[in-house]
This record gives C-alpha cells, structure tokens and sequence, in this order.
C-alpha cells in the first residue's frame, strides 16, 4: 500500500473545528478534516443511549469518519462549555441521535458569539433551524422520503415495479455532509477576504439538501411540469427508457450506456459487433442517422443485451472503451477497494493509528497535480 501526505491536508492549516453531536455531521467533519483541519469532538459527559447495538454502530461509524479526531467531554457547566467552544474558528452543532434538536441550544449559540464573534457556526438538523418541521423526529430512511429521493429511486420491472426504493450507503448523511462542508469552506473564504467581519451563522437542513440533490426530477417539474418515473439503475424520466445495465457471459452487469452513441459510435459498434461474427440485425437505413435512431433506440439496447450476454464483462469494458463508449462494469464496492487503479494509482486506502489500533479506510477522492503537471501525469 502506497502511504503519502494527503495532497490538500494544508488547505485549512490553522483551523480548529469543534464538533458536538453525530448525526448528519460525520462527513463534513471527514471532508474539513481531510481537508488539514484541526477537529475536536466534542461529547456529552453522559452517553445519550445505554443501546449496545447503538453503540456499536456509533464506533463503526467513529472509525470510517471522525478517526484521528481529537476527543474532549464537556463539562456539564454551560460557561465552561462555551469557553471551550470559543477557543475554535468552527463550531458544528449537529444532533446527537434520533434527536432533531440540536445539542448547543439557541440561547447557548448566542452566548458563543458573543464570547467569540468571529466564530462561524454551522447548525446541522434534519428539517432546518425553523419552520413547521424544525425539530420534528426524522431517520435517514424518513429524511430520504420526505426530500424526494425516494421518488426519483426504485424499479420499472419485478415484484416492486412501481415502488419508491429507499436508497443505502448512508446518503442522507454524506449529501448533507456535503453541503454542509461546501457552506463551511465559501464562508471560511468570505471571512478570509473580510478579516475584521463577523462570523457567520449556517443553517444545514438535510431534507432541503436532499431535495435540491434529486438530479432529473427538479428540472422537470419545474420547467416542464411532469413527473419522472422511476426506473432500475437509471435516470428517472417521465417517459419509458431503453435499460443500461445488462448481464455478461460472466455473470457480471455491464452498464452500457446508451446516451451518447452518436453516428461515428453507431458506426463503431456495428464494426465491432460484425468483427466478432455477431449479428446485430442494425442494418436499416432508420438505424444509421441520430436523429431517427432516437426513436428506435429499445433496438438498439436489445442488440447490445444480446451481444453482452455473450462476453465477459471485462472484455466487453475494454473494447467499447476503445471505441470511445462510456461503458463499464458494474463492481461493487469491494471490487473497488481492491482495484489497483484505486490502490496503486490514486492511492485510495489509508491507515490511520489511534492508540493501540490501526483503522484501515477509504480516503476522500482529492488528487491534485502540480500546476505543471501534463495530462495523465501527477505529481
């Protein structure tokens, strides 16, 4: 494993973050931190939950987010709390569990800024500071209801055709860490332009973060007024769309992207279907130019269904990509994690020491070439 300095660890040199409550906060912590940050994590003194499971969770997720973070408990004094908050640029007050409110109280933020004015303090809850559903209960599954990613997720085919689909992989938590991390870093530069000017106070809400994050659903309802449908592995769309993933030879799903087969790759991938003795049934004068092969694309996707189930997916990934076809396996994530493109090239896993443990992790996707640097050389 290739071990280096991360190449932006020196972007927040000098600036101490303090965070106070887990939920929906880890990844802006992961990304500041990454980003050469000083963090402390501020806790209770008193766990919030007596939940093994809970706890268990708790340190899995320490371990992938916050790991090498600094660890303070608090005091149960609110001066002393504010005193040690004060001494930090940042101050990130999220909620501690199912909890919606967050740990420093509106009384006690005032109390910071005026202790500290330049302080910038980022509030990170599940609905927003105010409002009608400031403060209600919510979970990454009612967050990824009630800001629309379940509308746009789900299938057009099997036993749940039809079904909002909630999606995993924590996203409520990184699309709002996000957000929240990019809020953080435009005021930090405000700030830096404006040295005497106050701190400023954000106001993170994940459900209006997921609700603008939604990609094709927005645009369409606001520009033209319809609803998408959703559809397996692919854009939802307000009408029906040829499929993009299909299974190989090798048991494997190739996503063979179809968006962007214009002539010269139409061209290309009969050529290529022909070497290989396979007949494409593509011949007709309606399939050869954009603008009538749009409308047969389902063809199409089947000639291409049909040719994959043939080969191996890796062959197949390699020769459209010599073709210039935004084709490529579907691997999961631990397929990922052992790619050598990953592990060897973009050094992607990290180890971390804590103590008399070593975290092995995925690092955040930052690689920066020199200003010199020519295209496909790093330095």
């Amino acid at each position: 494993m290739v071990s280096h300095q991360h190449p932006l660890a020196e972007v927040l040199k000098g600036i101490s973050v303090a965070h106070l409550g887990g939920n929906l906060s880890e990844f802006t912590v992961r990304i500041l931190g990454d980003l050469g940050a000083r963090i402390v994590t501020v806790q209770p003194e008193k766990p919030s939950t007596d939940s093994r499971t809970e706890e268990a969770h708790s340190a899995i997720r320490q371990a992938h987010y916050t790991a090498g973070a600094e660890t303070r408990t608090t005091v149960e004094e609110s001066t002393a709390l504010i005193e040690l908050l004060s001494q930090h640029e940042v101050v990130i007050n999220a909620c501690e569990g199912g909890s919606s409110v967050p740990v420093l109280s509106a009384q006690q933020a005032t109390a910071l800024r005026e202790k500290n004015p330049e302080v910038l303090i980022c509030h990170i809850t599940p609905y927003g500071l105010n409002g009608p559903w400031a403060g209600r209960p919510a979970s990454d599954l009612t967050l990824l209801a009630a800001g629309g990613f379940m509308g746009s997720c789900g299938y057009d085919d099997g036993v749940e055709a039809g079904l909002p689909v909630a999606a995993t992989g924590g996203q409520v938590n990184h699309v709002t860490g996000m957000i929240a991390a990019i809020a953080i870093l435009g005021a930090l530069l405000q700030q830096g332009q404006q040295p005497r000017a106050s701190g400023r106070v954000l106001d993170i809400s994940a459900q209006h973060a997921l609700a603008v994050s939604t990609e094709m659903a927005i645009p369409y309802w606001d520009y033209t007024g319809q609803e998408v449908i959703r559809h397996t592995g692919r854009h939802a769309m307000p009408r029906q769309t040829p499929r993009w993933q299909h299974p190989c030879g090798d048991g494997k799903h190739l996503l063979a992207l179809p968006l962007y087969i214009d002539d010269r790759r139409f061209a290309a991938l009969k050529e290529w279907m022909e070497s290989e003795g396979f007949d494409h049934g593509l011949d007709d004068e309606k399939y050869q130019r954009s603008q009538t092969r749009e409308l047969h694309m389902f063809d199409v996707v089947d000639a291409i269904r049909r040719f994959a189930s043939l080969n191996d997916s890796g062959w197949m990934f390699i020769e459209a990509q010599k073709r210039k076809l935004p084709w490529a396996p579907v691997n999961t994530p631990f397929e990922c994690v052992e790619d050598s493109h990953f592990t060897r090239h973009r050094t992607t896993i990290e180890e971390i020491s804590e103590g008399e443990r070593t975290i092995r992790r995925v690092r955040l996707p930052f690689l920066i070439s020199g200003a010199t640097a020519e295209k496909g050389h790093e330095e």
